[in-house]
Parts: structure tokens; C-alpha cells; sequence
């Protein structure tokens, strides 16, 4: 399973890097798909973009928490090298972490070797919490241990959840209203300890007892990648996922025990999740159906998914060669903003879109550079105002939008 999962990392990495230089064009033409908006361009606004970590190759699977005071902390991977297990290019590097609170950027390592596919979350107190994965080869029964690392205390810290036994990928995390964590994961128990390798599945872990404790919510093998999870104003948690057999899937303990419903149940639709709760507990997901060339079959459109009117319903936000990547954020009134990214075969392009007017607009927040865009994530300051993160394949290193 492991290597499995290390050639999924690989290929979506290299393919990512022929789309944008060009050598392929994705998507489908207009005529295929009637979106259930028309997205207009809007008349650009004032988007400013800087480089926050140059230092190497920076920026990967970054992730992005704005914090009371409309601050900015960023987690993402600081790539090495390619470490070898047998035929396979295994990435290793460090856990980075940025923040402007101080007015000026500031970076740094958090955690050796062990920084793959990092999530960050701020609680009420802004306090950083971090989850991310183990990867190396020094130490195989290690491989994909699942890593938390927070300031909660004053200073940083970072432990290693049920060393050798809760292993994960694709990891998300929330806080709830206490401060407790909460995460969710696909499940790779078993990868470096056992022959047979990991369960697969859809993981939950939190430490809201005291102690960690882990609950395995959907064991189908074919699900659990791209999982995202938010806390309710009732401490209840809600995830999103992917089933590569069943599409889109979804699961809460709102009603006290584990349920699981499909929601968009293309077949390998459901890529990229992000999900978020606004104040009537609503759920909003933004996900994607990805280019063929990433995931067959795949059309390269921008999904969103939401139950507001008391069943799930699907719409297609984007269907430009979109989605790539997804990320969702909701404002104190309720609306919801979405960054993405997007290819025209030539050059990707960060894109944002929101139904703060009452529909949907996009607008490009970030082409500069040939390559932006990529590992995308959102969120939105006290006042509503977008802050997105994203990584330059090109040129190695992390960027950070804003919309003022």
C-alpha cells in the first residue's frame, strides 16, 4: 500500500508539472457541460501577492489559518530529496511554518523529516495546530506515523499520535469550542509493520478525552484520500472524502453515532475536498472532477456540494480546465469563498471565486508567474477579506494572496 500511495504523490507531482509547461491540454470544450452559473470575469480587483520562503525547493501541500487579528500562519512541506524504496522516489524533507504576526514574514522549521502533507488550524485562543505525516526511510516502521504539532503551550511541541499504530495520509484537522483536536485521516495502519500493509479506509482521531483515541468511520479500502474536517458550533464533526469507487462522500457524528452518505457518486469525483460549516450549520464542500490526465476519466471542472436545502445538491462552478486544487472558507455573513487552480495547456493561474454578490463569480488572483496556483488553500479575516497560500513549481516557493 505504501508504495502505492508514494507513486500516487509521484505521478499527480509530475503530472501537474506537464500540464502546466504545456505538453498536454485538459479539459473539455464548453459544449460538454452547462454549468449552473455563467462566471463572467470580473473587472480584476486589487490583488497583492508576495513570496513568503524561497529557501529550496518550499511550498508543497501548503496550508493556511488566519487568526483573530486577520494574521496569516502557513504550514507546508520543505522538500529535500527523493529517498528510494526499491523502483520508487519517496519525498522527504522538513515541516515549515510562516506567520506575518509579527508584520514581517517569518520562517522556519518545525519539524525534521517529517513534514509531508501538513494541515494547520487556529483555535479560539489563537493557538496553532498542526497534523502532518512521517515520511523517510531511516526508520521504516515509522513511515506515515501521524505527526501533531501545536503551540498551545507557549511554545512548540510536536508528538507523534499512537507511534507505530495510527498511521495516516491525507490528513486534516479541526478544533472544537474547548480547544480539543480533531482529525481525520485516511487509515495506513499497518504500512512498515506489517506484510499486508495498510487497511485503507476513512480514520478519526481526536484527543477530546484527554487521551487520543482513533474510530475507523468508513472501512471501505477504496476511501479516505483528500479528507477534510470542521467542528459545528455544537463541537459536532463533519468530513469530507474520497471513495475512488463511489465519488464524494461525507460523515458525521451530529446525531451521536458515525453516519456516511454518498454525495456526489461519480465515479473518482470527489478530489481536492474542503469543506466548512456557516452559521445555521450548514454544510458547503468544495471538491473536484480533475482533469483526465490526473484522474481518468475526469472532465477538469470545479465542484461544489451542499445540503442547505435539507437534501445534498451538486453544481458545477468552473468547468474551464478548474479544480485542480480546492479550497473553501466561509465569512461571518455566511458567504463562501473558493480558491482553486486552473490551466489553459499554456500557464496556471490561481482563481478565486465567491457568492458574496449572490452568485458566483471568479476572478484571477495570481498569474504572474507561469506556474501558481498549485497546493492552493483559503481563508477569510474577521472583515471577509480572502488570504490564500499557494506554491510556484516553477520557481520552488510558497506565495501568499490577498484581496483587499
Amino acid at each position: 500500500m505504501f508504495l502505492r500511495l508514494t507513486k500516487e504523490i509521484e505521478l499527480k507531482r509530475l503530472l501537474l508539472f506537464l500540464i502546466i509547461a504545456g505538453l498536454f491540454t485538459v479539459g473539455c470544450t464548453e459544449s460538454e457541460v452547462t454549468p449552473s452559473e455563467d462566471l463572467p470575469d470580473t473587472i480584476k480587483p486589487s490583488w497583492n501577492t508576495v513570496v513568503v520562503d524561497s529557501n529550496g525547493n518550499v511550498g508543497e501541500y501548503s496550508s493556511i489559518a488566519i487568526d483573530s487579528n486577520g494574521k496569516a500562519h502557513i504550514a507546508y512541506f520543505d522538500y529535500l530529496i527523493d529517498e528510494q524504496i526499491g523502483d520508487v522516489p519517496v519525498p522527504f524533507g522538513n515541516l515549515k511554518y510562516a506567520s506575518n504576526v509579527s508584520g514581517d514574514w517569518e520562517a522556519f522549521t518545525i519539524d525534521t523529516g517529517a513534514g509531508m502533507l501538513p494541515r494547520i488550524c487556529i483555535d479560539n485562543n489563537d493557538k496553532v495546530h498542526i497534523i502532518h505525516s512521517q515520511l523517510g526511510t531511516s526508520d521504516p516502521y515509522s513511515i506515515l506515523d501521524l505527526r501533531y504539532t501545536t503551540n498551545k503551550a507557549g511554545f512548540w511541541e510536536t508528538v507523534t499520535i499512537g507511534n507505530q499504530v495510527v498511521k495516516g495520509a491525507d490528513s486534516s484537522i479541526s478544533t472544537d469550542s474547548n480547544g480539543k483536536v480533531h482529525i481525520s485521516t485516511r487509515n495506513e495502519e499497518g504500512t512498515g509493520t506489517t506484510s499486508e500493509g495498510s487497511k485503507g479506509g476513512l480514520r478519526y482521531v481526536t484527543n477530546a478525552t484527554g487521551e487520543w483515541t482513533w474510530t475507523d468511520v468508513d472501512t471501505s479500502p477504496t476511501c479516505g484520500n483528500d479528507t477534510d474536517i470542521t467542528v459545528d458550533h455544537n463541537d459536532k464533526v463533519h468530513i469530507s472524502y474520497l471513495d475512488k469507487n463511489e465519488g464524494l462522500k461525507y460523515a458525521t457524528n451530529v446525531n451521536g453515532s458515525w453516519e456516511v452518505f454518498n454525495v456526489d457518486d461519480e465515479e473518482n469525483v470527489g478530489w481536492n475536498t474542503s469543506i466548512v460549516m456557516d452559521s445555521n450549520n450548514t454544510v458547503h464542500i468544495s471538491y473536484s472532477d480533475p482533469s483526465p490526465i490526473i484522474d481518468p476519466p475526469g472532465n477538469g471542472y470545479l465542484k461544489y456540494a451542499t445540503n442547505k436545502s435539507g437534501t445534498w445538491t451538486t453544481q458545477v462552478i468552473d468547468d474551464d480546465d478548474a479544480g485542480a486544487f480546492t479550497g473553501i472558507a466561509v465569512d461571518n455573513q455566511d458567504n463562501l469563498h473558493i480558491s482553486y487552480c486552473t490551466s489553459d495547456g499554456r500557464r496556471g493561474r490561481l482563481m478565486y471565486t465567491t457568492n458574496t454578490s449572490g452568485s458566483w463569480t471568479k476572478e484571477t488572483a495570481d498569474e504572474d508567474e507561469p506556474s501558481v496556483g498549485i497546493y492552493c488553500a483559503i481563508d477569510v479575516d474577521p472583515n471577509g477579506n480572502p488570504h490564500i497560500a499557494h506554491y510556484d513549481y516553477i520557481e520552488q516557493d510558497v506565495r501568499y494572496s490577498t484581496r483587499k
